[in-house]
């Protein structure tokens, strides 16, 4: 299994990010007792983006997703390291256009951010 320092749980957070960005997504586990078209329609979709599949369990995705509801999916993304003053300088200036740069601090609840 993939280090990870985030997981996407459920449908919809799984299919946003392999439509979105599937680079960022490590692989995919899911529960193999979920055998219905929308899960079979998802690994699909996971897999034909290059996405690594691997089968799994409930326990499992439970003690992956922590108290979110997964529905029998989750995504590992990798980790990433943290940027530094100098890289984070460099990234800075390679930006072009109007760009919107949210830090956010101390945040506990991360769920909360755009309700």
């Amino acid at each position: 299994m993939t280090e990870r320092t985030h997981t996407l749980c459920g449908f919809h957070a799984v299919e946003t990010g392999l439509r979105s960005d599937p680079v960022q997504i490590a692989e995919i586990i899911h529960d193999t007792a979920r055998t219905d078209q929308r899960i079979s329609r998802l690994l699909a979709l996971a897999k034909s983006r290059g996405v690594r599949v691997v089968r799994g369990h409930a326990a499992m995705l439970d003690s992956l997703a922590g108290e979110v509801r997964h529905q029998g999916i989750v995504g590992l993304l990798p980790r990433t390291p943290a940027l530094g003053q100098s890289e984070l300088k460099e990234w800075l200036a390679g930006i072009t256009g109007q760009t919107l740069i949210l830090i956010l601090d101390g945040l506990e609840d991360p769920r909360n951010v755009g309700a």
